[in-house]
């Protein structure tokens, strides 16, 4: 199938290659219509097989806030939101331009198939830059980030640590030292 010409599913064996088209599906959508939106599940990410997708993210920088638009097309990926885990939201709305064709993949299937096939390091490196544009955009919004230029930004996001905590979890203490700090990165469903 076409799919496999994307970037991310081209280190996939026979096997990894089955799983995936097992588990996936092909999903049409006319030109204009949705194919998620902020705050959906995030468990696929999506590989435009022919048309287009125009994705949609109001970003923040402090109080001040724009929109960003991309265009995602043939073979190229979208939805990385779905490497941050079982609890992870989209975060930008995603509509077809023109008539569109795109393979929707559980990321729990594509990440067992990846590593399977030794694909581990393409599966961190994509892993890791979902993570700093979601931690960028959070900081961003949270005003943490203002005024700094882009060396520091840089700086501030490579020692930036990303934890997951459970529902309930105590993450600091009134009595603990004041040695960093802490901002919320997703929210739970």
């Amino acid at each position: 199938p076409l799919v496999f010409r994307a970037a991310l599913l081209r280190g996939l064996d026979a096997r990894g290659r089955s799983d995936v088209g097992s588990a996936g599906r092909v999903v049409a959508r006319a030109s204009g219509e949705r194919l998620y939106a902020t705050g959906d599940a995030a468990d696929a990410v999506f590989v435009v097989i022919s048309g287009a997708l125009r994705v949609v993210e109001l970003e923040r920088r402090g109080a001040a806030a724009r929109v960003s638009e991309r265009v995602v097309r043939g073979f190229e990926v979208t939805g990385e939101e779905a490497v941050l885990g079982p609890s992870a939201v989209r975060h930008a709305d995603a509509f077809a331009v023109g008539a569109s064709e795109i393979a929707e993949i559980p990321f729990v299937v594509l990440e067992r198939a990846l590593v399977r096939a030794g694909g581990q390091d393409l599966l961190e490196k994509t892993v890791r830059a979902a993570r700093r544009r979601l931690l960028e955009r959070r900081l961003e919004a949270s005003g943490l980030l203002e005024g700094l230029d882009d060396t520091s930004r840089g700086e501030l996001l490579d020692l930036a640590v990303v934890r997951a905590h459970e529902r309930g979890e105590i993450v600091a203490r009134p009595t603990d030292p004041a040695t960093s700090g802490a901002t919320p990165t997703t929210a739970m469903r």
